[in-house]
């Protein structure tokens, strides 16, 4: 016995040392990984920093283009080629796509051969794709410090290239001496932006160096340009009113101010990329030392350890108060080979009320209950072959045949060879938890039910609309063949298609006539009102409700609003709902039309077909369309 001991600890200090050694080796790979890691990124900011001087005369040749295009003067023609050969100097061997690119662009321009809204977006994503290489380096950084300085610096740049479109938005209405709505609207929106990017940046800014957003708000030439755009409409009044040019000259100090952050902070950046470096050199050698001092530590332990055979009892006791626990707190039952019942404990049997020696010998399917799917019992028997454990909700039936709900777990036992001895299951009752549940999924549904009719109840001449598409809605996915949770959530959440409804305007809402454009503009933006009521809900239902009012406009072809989705980039929901929305409108009457013959309505979905509509879902639709209009017997308006 004790030479067996001695052997035993032999063996344990072995392979301490092996272990020992091999995490050794572990940490030094990883820390060498690491150090490349950060030399990569350090190789990437260096392509940024060339990248920097390309974005800067970008935006600049942006803005004097879009200043030319509103009015195509010889003065600002002169500017804009100007620019342009600034640009061309900082153009390198490695950027040739973006030359190329570059001069197909220029050529457009010199032609006139498109807009100036396109030449805008072209030159906005040119320089879009030179920062998307610093933002992917934000993700790869792992150092907390590194990664913070990455972040305000893609704040600065991102507070560059909007300053930026604003030079260039506001300069194109001092060149045309006009601003319609739209570009109003559109500059307006622009100041927003800048103002939500500033205080973005604030807030990452206290987490690095915490000086660059004062030192932006003091900038004189930023407040000037800011206060211009913002009250650009009585800036176009003025008799001494600035040119287009001299706009430009402004803003551009103020941008001139913000690359110069910039580029303090691409330092601060390659500074911290040093210190990570050295960082990870020192810990190298710090865990190299404390692993190789803890290894002789540990072994003098594990040998004192291994001679202390108390310890094996106390794990044995600990063992059998686990044992205990278990019994106490769960069902518990035990399977031979064969998945034959040997043994149950008493939870079990209160449960199920069946005795204990009912249970032995019998199948481990003993209390599963009838309606259990084959598939479940089939993945439960599948684990068993395989000796894998296995865990799920398992739906069973008591003696006097009562249901329960139990969260089950069946592990194999298995020896030192790897070979079968038993099975153990272990169950928790979760009956009132599931029935708590299904409650407030209940509660759920009714509530956005109720909401839907409140907002419909707003036009009295809706009538049974929302019961109808509810009703069209789930039997379409039903003959889409969706599963049972899918028709009964598009069921619930087909009711607050119209909820960004609630904001529109009464006077816009219930007009009885044909809405004017501006009207229209204001109708259509219910879609995204009733989305952002629950884009950011973690509930199932509650998602399906935000896409279903989202999507419900758009078309199939992709001509639809708010976001010109097309074909599968539209939700299976939105697509139903698209469909019964607009049948349940031309079956019914509303202030401004009457309702619509069958035959006609028939007509229209099919001409939309693979248009407006799904072609797929129409089908479906129009094969079945006695069972709608059942339904649309079934709830007619009062």
């Amino acid at each position: 016995m004790k030479a067996f001991f001695s052997q035993t600890t032999g063996i344990g200090l072995l392979l301490f040392i092996i272990l020992s050694l091999y995490n050794i080796v572990l940490d030094i790979k990883d820390d060498m990984a690491y150090i490349d890691k950060i030399e990569l990124i350090e190789i990437q900011v260096k392509s940024i920093e060339k990248n920097s001087k390309m974005v800067l005369e970008l935006q600049r040749e942006r803005g004097l283009t879009s200043i030319y295009f509103a009015n195509f003067s010889q003065e600002h023609q002169q500017k804009m080629f100007l620019q342009r050969k600034n640009t061309n100097k900082i153009i390198t061997q490695k950027t040739a796509i973006l030359e190329n690119s570059l001069e197909t662009l220029r050529l457009l321009v010199d032609q006139k051969a498109q807009s100036r809204e396109n030449i805008f977006d072209t030159y906005s994503e040119l320089i879009r794709s030179l920062l998307l290489d610093t933002k992917s380096l934000t993700y790869g950084a792992e150092d907390k410090i590194l990664k913070n300085a990455l972040i305000t610096y893609n704040d600065l740049n991102s507070l560059q290239e909007i300053l930026g479109q604003l030079r260039a938005k506001v300069g194109v209405v001092l060149s045309a001496d006009m601003m319609p709505i739209e570009q109003e609207e559109d500059i307006r929106r622009t100041n927003i932006l800048f103002q939500h990017q500033l205080e973005t940046t604030f807030v990452n800014d206290i987490l690095s160096s915490g000086k660059y957003t004062r030192q932006i708000s003091k900038t004189i030439c930023l407040k000037k340009s800011l206060k211009i755009s913002q009250n650009l409409s009585e800036e176009l009044i003025q008799d001494k009113r600035l040119s287009a040019i001299e706009w430009f000259a402004l803003s551009t100090c103020a941008i001139d101010k913000i690359n110069s952050f910039v580029n303090q902070q691409i330092a601060v950046v390659n500074k911290n990329i040093d210190i990570s470096i050295q960082t990870a050199h020192e810990k190298r050698t710090k865990n190299f030392i404390i692993w190789l001092s803890g290894f002789f530590v540990l072994s003098i332990f594990v040998y004192i350890s291994l001679k202390k055979s108390r310890e094996l009892l106390k794990e044995q006791a600990m063992l059998r108060n686990y044992k205990r626990a278990i019994d106490y707190s769960s069902m518990v039952s035990v399977l031979d080979k064969n998945a034959l019942i040997t043994h149950v404990n008493q939870n079990l049997c209160k449960k199920s009320g069946y005795g204990a020696e009912e249970f032995l010998g019998k199948k481990y399917n003993t209390i599963f209950h009838p309606d259990l799917s084959l598939k479940i019992i089939d993945d439960v028997h599948a684990h068993m072959v395989k000796k894998e454990v296995y865990s799920g909700i398992l739906k069973n039936r008591t003696k006097n045949g009562q249901l329960f709900w139990a969260d089950t777990f069946v592990v194999p036992i298995l020896d030192d060879k790897e070979e079968l001895v038993e099975y153990i299951t272990i169950g928790c009752d979760i009956s009132e938890l599931l029935h708590l549940n299904d409650e407030i999924r209940e509660t759920q549904e009714e509530l956005i039910y109720r909401l839907g009719e409140a907002v419909e109840s707003r036009n009295k001449d809706s009538g049974q609309h929302i019961k109808r598409v509810a009703h069209y809605s789930k039997l379409l996915a039903q003959l889409s063949n969706l599963s049972d949770d899918e028709c009964k959530m598009i069921f619930a959440a087909s009711s607050m298609h119209d909820v960004g409804k609630i904001a529109i305007p009464d006077n816009i809402l219930l007009k009885p006539g044909k809405l004017s454009e501006d009207e229209w503009v204001i109708m259509k933006t219910h879609s995204e009102i009733g989305y952002k009521l629950f884009k950011d809900s973690t509930r199932p239902l509650l998602r399906a409700a935000a896409d279903i009012s989202y999507e419900h406009h758009e078309f199939y072809n992709g001509n639809g609003y708010p976001r010109g989705l097309k074909g599968d980039e539209i939700s299976i929901f939105g697509r139903i709902v698209a469909i019964t929305d607009v049948f349940d409108a031309l079956c019914s009457k509303r202030p401004y039309k009457e309702p619509w013959e069958l035959d006609k309505i028939l007509t229209l979905l099919k001409e939309e077909s693979a248009k407006q509509f799904d072609p797929f879902l129409i089908d479906l639709f129009i094969d079945n369309i006695e069972q709608f209009l059942e339904i649309r017997d079934t709830y007619l308006d009062a």
